[in-house]
């Protein structure tokens, strides 16, 4: 594994693969959700997305012909734009991946579309039991001011220009990245890839900051309850006192987690619902 160098001066993480004729390549942006609210949002918008040469279908169609696929997987701290597929179809696929980047276009109809999908989910998810605990836990660790919280809202969806969505799509690879690949290029005629076809200013701007959402201390013992009409229970316990991560702890814990509550096989769970038949009474 090398870290090379290519234009503008972005870090590339590449190891080669010898194995097969498959590749596989991965933008990493140090900013999510947490930063821009709506970049979830305009990623889920992309792959519905045509530029102005081609259609949505057509560049799904080119893609499916190249045997390569595109993803945007944007998290609360982190944006991954991967392309991966046919190693000897490459260059062709991460240009045509560059183009709809660069010159993605508005189609008000799939942005209706997605709106109401994400309405939809969310009205969907207030009736899961599971959903419900998972946002009781997210308020626990983070109080009311939680990344899980840190979403369009369904007044900001109902009037947001989706112009707002594609505007942020096409300012992307301004911003500082690295980029790491498996594949069979070699190093030499990857950079060559990556700087004739990578589509970045000279100087990228930097990532912003963002401090916003700090997790709770535990100061004192609290009963959060949510109440749910359902035959079973969730329950959790959240525990902050505010000391940071420590790798040496990690393994104590792993064991620890695995032969307590590791599986079915754990001894708790198997005293639960085996020994005491607590499972389903």
């Amino acid at each position: 594994m090398k870290i090379l160098t290519a234009k503008s001066k972005i870090p590339v993480l590449y190891k080669q693969n010898v194995t097969n004729g498959i590749f596989s390549l991965i933008y990493v942006f140090d900013m999510g959700n947490n930063h821009d609210k709506a970049l979830g949002t305009a990623f889920d918008y992309l792959k519905y997305l045509g530029t102005s040469t081609k259609s949505p279908e057509e560049i799904k169609a080119n893609f499916y012909s190249l045997a390569c696929s595109f993803n945007v997987f944007p998290g609360t701290e982190r944006v991954y734009v991967m392309l991966d597929g046919l190693a000897e179809n490459m260059g062709k696929a991460l240009a045509l991946f560059e183009e709809l980047l660069a010159d993605s276009q508005v189609n008000k109809e799939a942005f209706a579309n997605l709106s109401a999908d994400i309405l939809k989910k969310r009205g969907d998810a207030k009736l899961n039991q599971g959903a419900n605990f998972s946002k009781l836990t997210q308020y626990a660790i983070w109080g009311g001011n939680s990344p899980d919280n840190n979403i369009l809202s369904e007044a900001e969806l109902k009037s947001m220009d989706p112009q707002e969505l594609t505007t942020r799509i096409k300012n992307l690879n301004s911003f500082e990245h690295r980029i790491m690949y498996y594949g069979p290029e070699n190093e030499k005629e990857l950079l060559s890839t990556l700087n004739s076809l990578h589509n970045v200013p000279a100087k990228l701007k930097p990532v912003p900051e963002t401090d916003r959402f700090k997790q709770v201390e535990t100061n004192e013992n609290k009963v959060l309850l949510a109440e749910y009409d359902a035959k079973q229970i969730y329950l959790g316990m959240v525990s902050n006192d505010g000391r940071s991560f420590d790798p040496k702890v990690e393994a104590t814990r792993e064991l620890y987690n695995e032969y307590f509550g590791g599986s079915m096989n754990a001894i708790v769970f198997q005293e639960m619902r085996e020994a005491r038949g607590l499972a389903y009474s």
